[in-house]
C-alpha cells in the first residue's frame, strides 16, 4: 500500500487546482486512458470530499484533478447520513485518506426549501430536516440568509464527521485526518476554507 498524503499536502494541491481552474489555467492531470488503466488494481486517492449534488460544482472538475486523485460522496445539500459517514470511514480506514472537505455551495436549493419551511414530497423532507439546525442559527441573523445557512450547515457537518466515533473521531483525535470546510461561489467555481 502507498503512503498516504499528509492533510496538509492534500489540502495545498487542492487549492492550488483550484486557483488554475478559476484562473483559466486547468492543467486536467490524470484524465488520460493510461491513469485510468493504471487504476485497474485498486485506488489511493489523496483527499475525500462530502459535496452537495448540485450538478453545477463537480469536484473533479474545479479542483483540477483526475481518475483516482478524490474520493468523492455526493449527497444532496451535503448533508450527513449513515451511508455518507460509512462510506467516508471506509475512505479514511481503507484507502489511507487524512483529508477530508465538506464542500457546500452559493444559491443551494434545499437550504432555499429549508428556508421556506414548506412540506415536501416523499424523501425530500428527510434531507430539508437535516439542514433546518443550521436555517434555524442564523435566520434572524442580519445578511443573506442562504450564505449564512449554508455556511453553518457545513460547520455542523463538519463537526458531525469530527466526532463519529470510533474511526473518524480517533484519527481527527491523533491529527491523523483533518476534516474542513469548504464554500464554493458558483458562478466562477472559486472555493473558500471555513
Amino acid at each position: 500500500m502507498a503512503e498516504s498524503v499528509p492533510p496538509e499536502e492534500a489540502f495545498r494541491r487542492l487549492k492550488e487546482g483550484n486557483r488554475r481552474y478559476v484562473s483559466g489555467k486547468p492543467i486536467r492531470p490524470n484524465q488520460s486512458a493510461l491513469r485510468r488503466e493504471g487504476l485497474l488494481k485498486g485506488e489511493r486517492p489523496f483527499a475525500a470530499l462530502l459535496s452537495c449534488s448540485d450538478s453545477r460544482i463537480p469536484p473533479e472538475i474545479i479542483f483540477d484533478c483526475g481518475f483516482g486523485d478524490l474520493f468523492v460522496v455526493r449527497t444532496a445539500g451535503n448533508t450527513c447520513n449513515d451511508a455518507t459517514i460509512a462510506a467516508l470511514e471506509y475512505a479514511v480506514k481503507q484507502l489511507g485518506i487524512r483529508f477530508i472537505i465538506v464542500m457546500g455551495h452559493s444559491d443551494c436549493g434545499l437550504v432555499k426549501a429549508a428556508l421556506a419551511e414548506e412540506a415536501q414530497p416523499g424523501k425530500i423532507s428527510s434531507i430539508i430536516e437535516q439542514i433546518r439546525p443550521a436555517v434555524d442559527k442564523v435566520k434572524d441573523l442580519p445578511g443573506d440568509t442562504v450564505s449564512k445557512a449554508t455556511g453553518e450547515n457545513i460547520r455542523m457537518t463538519v463537526a458531525k464527521l469530527s466526532s463519529c466515533e470510533p474511526v473518524l473521531s480517533e484519527k481527527v483525535k491523533s491529527q491523523e485526518l483533518m476534516i474542513i470546510g469548504a464554500y464554493c461561489t458558483i458562478n466562477n467555481a472559486a472555493v473558500s476554507f471555513i
